[in-house]
């Protein structure tokens, strides 16, 4: 054969297997692209079943890679178990046939083969039914229960924070309470529980300084006030009594004292049943017995831990037993209206479960039995009559996350990845140390529906060697840190028992010094350390009224005296405040629709606005970049389509700002490195996941009656 014509039949066969392999890739790329399309479907949207249809369609799709259809099966198979459907055990049965080189997706299905394979598991002679009832609004929130008879949720309108219903039948909302718009009153609804009858809504109504009880009827109409706080007191309403003559509250005295208490659903006349000795302690779910004759509650293992038990107390004598005393994290979801036990969620095994408990007379009766495995983080609803259990689950969790920027143009290299991998969705506000060696962030270390009401950790880790140092804390609720000059400590914006105020904690120790208290009612948030560490700079607003303005102060460290920096108007008073590298200026940035970012002299003079502009977000970020010549906040993306933040800078000599090409839900943080490149931040995530209510139905154990 000719050189010409080998070399021909050579190039032919190459063009040949160049095609195909091009043609195999651009259907690996379909699939791929078909994966993301399915779980957007099932983790954004909500819509399980519609995300197994997908999923089904991927592992059929001709030319698709493997690990692309094995990880299609693996979530398939999650997708059916949250369901409650049989059809898991298929999926990942083939998987582990037929797809045993995908080592680690091929684990994942073993393990819940063998948890499908555990008798209890199936729960024998019960077909456990899940179904999904509504998807929120975009930063939505529940905050609410179902009506007795399952066709009403009532929940927290954020859009002006109004007590509002949904008719799941009709798909309409209905708002109860008409407060206005948030420029003209900060107060709103909160935990809203149903009446027996289904006629009336007890909740708790946020004024701007504590919280009240009010009931409202579902016809409408003014509500009536039951419980009126004029200090700085706070509530949660958690049940109606089944005769309807009692509201079960836990209340937080200023003088810190806690109790659970009953509310006359007449008179607002108040019965304590307990009043907690130990400090740190309340209830995160409290329920009344089908009879009316006990509560039910949990609440922490010891001060400041993370792992609940759940406990009985008999509203006659006042009477408490342990229900539920079990190292592992047990929270109380809730007593079915038929009385006969409790259900509860907890992470005894590798994962968290829901159990159920029979009780009677008073006390446990047996050991609890596994009803449903694998479920996420849900947000216990409570129950209708006929024995359904409704619960909100999904949404977005906040995590820490770190990218890369260009120095010169500020714009970002690289998608952003999540700086901790451990307790993921539980990390937030991280902050680089002066000298970059160290990354400090809070963490609520546990994966519990109601981690807001558990105590932060500080963590403080190493670049070197990855090694944390870990400090519990006492705060449930913290509003930023930031690091002392010379790293040997941090401070703290933080809620603890007694109020707010701003600590310093010892990076070494852990000790944690108080260094601004507040005196009711008030904010205090973005604070600063000067550059010699000597001043703390921190925004304080004396009242939490639309009108009172906003002062910026200046504290020396050293002798607690300070002076006002600067004192302005802002809607509702909400703004951020970071001072330059240099210690010089103050860049404040309101937190409004209508926002002014402006520069402040910190040893006085004008101020200077750099930039004004509307954004329907309210809340944002803002930091100095390591040289000081650039700000760098979060506002709306350029494009118009897009819901999402994203990061912009601005000179700070002036100029028209430049978006950095990072999206994302939201910013709730950011720090930049000292070397100018790397940055770190706190979001819910690239896009934002709104939650959804769902129905749990035909779970409860059948009845063992006694020989």
């Amino acid at each position: 054969m000719k050189p010409t014509k080998l070399f021909l039949l050579t190039g032919l066969l190459c063009a040949a297997l160049s095609t195909g392999y091009l043609a195999s890739q651009m259907k690996d790329n379909k699939a791929e692209v078909a994966l993301q399309a399915a779980i957007k479907t099932e983790t954004v949207d909500g819509d399980l079943r519609g995300a197994i249809e997908q999923y089904k369609q991927i592992a059929a799709l001709p030319g698709a890679g493997r690990a692309t259809v094995a990880t299609a099966l693996l979530r398939m198979g999650q997708c059916h178990e949250k369901l409650g459907n049989t059809e898991a055990r298929a999926a990942y049965e083939r998987l582990v046939r037929d797809f045993a080189d995908q080592a680690e997706i091929v684990a994942q299905a073993r393990v819940r083969l063998a948890a499908l394979r555990q008798p209890s598991d199936t729960g024998k002679g019960r077909a456990i039914a899940t179904r999904q009832l509504w998807v929120l609004p975009d930063m939505g929130n529940i905050e609410g229960a179902p009506s007795p008879d399952g066709r009403y949720i009532s929940f927290t309108d954020w859009e002006t924070g109004d007590l509002a219903i949904r008719d799941l039948e009709a798909g309409t909302n209905r708002r109860l309470t008409d407060k206005g718009p948030w420029e003209k009153s900060e107060e709103f609804a909160q935990f809203s529980r149903w009446s027996p009858d289904g006629g009336q809504i007890a909740y708790d109504w946020y004024d701007g300084r504590c919280m009240d009880l009010r009931v409202i009827a579902i016809a409408g109409g003014k509500p009536r006030v039951l419980v009126d706080y004029e200090n700085d007191e706070w509530m949660q309403t958690f049940d109606w009594s089944p005769d309807g003559k009692q509201i079960l509250i836990f209340m937080e005295k200023k003088d810190a004292t806690r109790q659970i208490v009953l509310v006359s659903a007449t008179d607002g006349a108040i019965r304590v049943i307990k009043t907690f000795e130990r400090r740190g302690q309340f209830p995160n779910i409290m329920r009344f017995s089908g009879d009316g004759r006990y509560i039910a509650y949990d609440q922490p293992q010891e001060e400041n831990a993370a792992e609940c038990d759940i406990f009985l107390i008999s509203i006659d004598g006042g009477q408490e037993v342990a229900l539920v005393e079990h190292p592992a994290h047990d929270l109380l979801l809730g007593w079915p209206p038929d009385g006969k036990g409790i259900l509860f969620a907890s992470d005894r095994t590798s994962s968290l479960d829901i159990w159920f408990l029979p009780v009677s007379g008073g006390k446990a009766q047996g050991s609890p039995e596994l009803v449903r495995r694998g479920i996420e983080q849900i947000v216990p609803l409570g129950f209708t009559q006929n024995g359904s259990f409704y619960y909100a689950q999904g949404g977005s969790m906040l995590d820490a996350y770190v990218a890369r920027m260009d120095r010169q143009s500020g714009k970002i290299l690289a998608p952003p990845e999540k700086a901790i991998k451990r307790f993921e969705g539980a990390n937030s506000w991280p902050e680089y140390s002066p000298d970059g060696k160290y990354l400090a962030y809070l963490s609520t270390r546990s994966h519990r529906f109601q981690a807001a009401l558990f105590p932060n950790v500080l963590c403080i880790r190493s670049f070197e060697n990855t090694v944390e140092r870990e400090f519990s804390t006492k705060f449930r609720r913290l509003a930023g840190l930031r690091w002392a000059p010379d790293g040997k400590s941090i401070y703290l914006a933080a809620w603890d028992d007694q109020g707010m105020g701003i600590y310093q904690a010892d990076t070494q120790t852990g000790r944690m010094i108080p260094i601004v208290r507040d005196e009711g009612p008030q904010r205090i948030h973005s604070h600063n350390v000067s550059p010699d560490g000597k001043t703390l700079i921190y925004v304080r607003r004396y009242k939490v009224e639309p009108k009172e303005p906003y002062r910026i102060l200046s504290r020396d460290l050293t002798t607690g005296e300070e002076k006002e920096l600067y004192s302005g108007n802002a809607e509702n008073g909400r703004l951020r405040v970071a001072l330059s590298p240099d210690g010089e200026r103050l860049a404040v940035i309101n937190m409004d629709k209508k926002k002014t970012l402006r520069l402040i002299p910190t040893r006085g003079g004008e101020p200077r606005d750099l930039l004004k502009y509307e954004d329907a977000h309210s809340f944002t970020c803002l930091e100095w970049t390591a040289d000081g010549k650039y700000i760098v906040f979060a506002r709306m993306q350029s494009a118009k389509d897009s819901p999402r933040l994203s990061l912009w800078r601005i000179s700070a000599d002036g100029g028209e700002p430049q978006e950095l090409g990072l999206g994302m839900a939201n910013f709730e943080s950011l720090s930049v490195h000292p070397d100018g490149v790397n940055l770190a931040f706190s979001s819910l995530g690239s896009t934002m996941k709104s939650p959804s209510v769902w129905v749990m139905e035909n779970f409860l154990p059948p009845l063992k009656i006694a020989k």
